[in-house]
């Protein structure tokens, strides 16, 4: 077996900047995960959209988009738009839009913001863009994830 799906490793393709760094990989077919650490800006934003856009390009559909924002310390004002637009324009490419955060009260502010943006329901209950604050629970998401994108790839 090989590494977990939560690990990066020297194949994580990585943008570093005077404050901060995200790294990002694919551990299975239509499985990106990204990996902030520090403060982001809008550069990393731009690197997330090329990054995105060269794998998935203008048209694949069921994505598993996995975030851990756990070591994220802040960021800038562009950054904020550039990623809230950019969740906006992806969502219903998304299966899985599933980001880790901090704490329960930051979890509970974006699912607010999702709601109140319209993101559309995945199974009725909530939307599609869930944020958790339990790593064990992001991380059994994203194990689940990779499975069903294998298991997908295979037929």
């Amino acid at each position: 077996m090989g590494r977990p799906p939560w690990v990066e490793d020297e194949r994580s393709l990585r943008h570093k900047s005077t404050h901060g760094e995200v790294a990002v990989w694919f551990p299975a077919p239509l499985v990106i995960v990204y990996k902030y650490k520090g403060f982001a800006d809008a550069s990393h934003a731009r690197f997330i959209e090329r990054t995105f856009d060269e794998a998935f390009g203008p048209d694949q559909r069921h994505i598993h988009l996995f975030v851990d924002t756990e070591g994220q310390t802040g960021y800038d004002a562009e950054f904020r738009r550039a990623t809230g637009a950019r969740a906006s324009r992806i969502q219903d490419r998304t299966d899985t839009y599933c980001l880790l955060v901090r704490s329960r009260i930051i979890a509970l502010g974006i699912h607010v913001a999702a709601f109140a943006m319209g993101a559309p329901r995945a199974n009725g209950l909530t939307g599609r863009i869930s944020a958790i604050a339990d790593r064990e629970v992001f991380r059994a998401r994203l194990e689940a994830a990779v499975r069903r994108s294998l298991e997908l790839a295979a037929r």
